[in-house]
């Protein structure tokens, strides 16, 4: 019998250890987890690595996982958080895939939230300039307003 694949897509500014939780949950139920780093999103990236970050678009993080996913013997379920929700979204559009699952995925082009924390976001990443050049490394102020609004202050 077939293992079913699960596929994990990480969202930006993290990496593939963001699933260890999630895989080695699934792997007891008997799927067969996958969790690849994005291109320059592994932990030890060099500084001269990640500012390269800027020249790869979400269509070549794409072609990266469709990649992968032409090696398997099965459709897999696509797992993604974040930009990796919206990446595997746009991978399902061409690849045959059991199911996506979405957690919390970036909005397309064209959808703009409503909410003014998404704004404070958008004016805090406009505040470093060229931002889709080189990483943006947000302040926990930032991060507070945009990311972790909705948690409990302890």
């Amino acid at each position: 019998m077939k293992k079913k694949y699960l596929y994990f897509i990480h969202g930006a500014n993290c990496g593939s250890w963001v699933w260890e939780e999630f895989s080695e949950f699934f792997k007891i139920k008997g799927f067969n987890c996958l969790t690849p780093d994005l291109r320059l999103h592994k932990a030890n990236q060099t500084d001269r690595d990640i500012n390269d970050i800027g020249t790869i678009s979400l269509l070549d993080y794409a072609s990266d996982i469709r990649k992968d996913l032409s090696a398997l013997d099965e459709e897999p379920v696509l797992i993604g958080h974040s930009m990796g929700g919206l990446l595997a979204q746009i991978v399902a559009q061409s690849v045959p895939v059991r199911a996506i699952v979405l957690l919390e995925p970036g909005p397309p082009a064209g959808l703009y939230p409503k909410k003014s924390a998404f704004l404070q976001g958008i004016f805090a990443v406009l505040h470093y300039g060229f931002f889709w050049k080189a990483p943006v490394m947000p302040t926990f102020e930032q991060i507070s307003v945009t990311s972790l609004h909705m948690l409990p202050s302890e």
